[in-house]
């Protein structure tokens, strides 16, 4: 499994030679990203009516953020992968009441664990009709892929336009020979056609 990590395009050199190294952020030290996938998601209206919206990639998952801060508008999308080292990491998912919590007893212990207390976080927030963030350990990519698909069978959808409903925090540096493509995702015109034509 290949992951997404977005970064300044500033930051771009640094990265090529010598990789993503650990930041500060608000779920602790690590390499903030999301799994490569095809997120599903549901959108709101003025009245709070869930819609479904479009399929989107996670590569663009956070992009809705350079939107509203320009300091984030020249953004770069690192997509790499991990070795043994990196794992285990922790994966924080938003549920929302419907979603519920028993899904997660039904995962081997070998690809994912949650704490009772942070279970019980979850579902004293669903008793309440909120959201909540769930964290779980997961040990390897094998396990990151059996957690999305029991989320995905109980009707797992990421908000339109919101940033944080699946994040993976790794506890290590990723190395640059990890890495396998970096994307910036604003370009000028002329950039884009810079890269049309090394393309042909």
């Amino acid at each position: 499994m290949k992951f997404v990590h977005l970064t300044s395009q500033s930051n771009i050199g640094r990265i090529k030679r010598t990789g993503i190294r650990c930041g500060q952020g608000r779920r602790g030290r690590g390499v903030y990203a999301v799994p490569l996938m095809l997120m599903q998601r549901v959108s709101f209206t003025n009245d709070d009516t869930v819609l479904p919206a479009d399929p989107r990639s996670s590569i663009n998952l956070w992009q809705w953020i350079s939107e509203s801060y320009h300091r984030h508008r020249n953004l770069a999308a690192i997509v790499f992968s991990t070795s043994a080292s990196h794992w285990p990491a922790d994966l924080y998912v938003e549920l929302n009441p419907s979603i519920g919590t028993e899904w997660v007893t039904a995962i081997d212990s070998q690809y994912a664990t949650a704490t009772h207390s942070d279970l019980q976080f979850v579902r004293d927030a669903h008793q309440q009709n909120f959201f909540a963030d769930l964290k779980l350990e997961v040990h390897n990519p094998s396990g990151v892929g059996h957690v999305l698909q029991a989320m995905q069978s109980r009707g797992y959808k990421t908000w339109d336009r919101y940033d944080e409903s699946l994040e993976i925090v790794f506890p290590y540096s990723i190395p640059s020979k990890l890495i396998h493509r970096i994307m910036p995702l604003y370009r000028t015109s002329k950039q884009r056609k810079r890269d049309r034509e090394r393309r042909c």
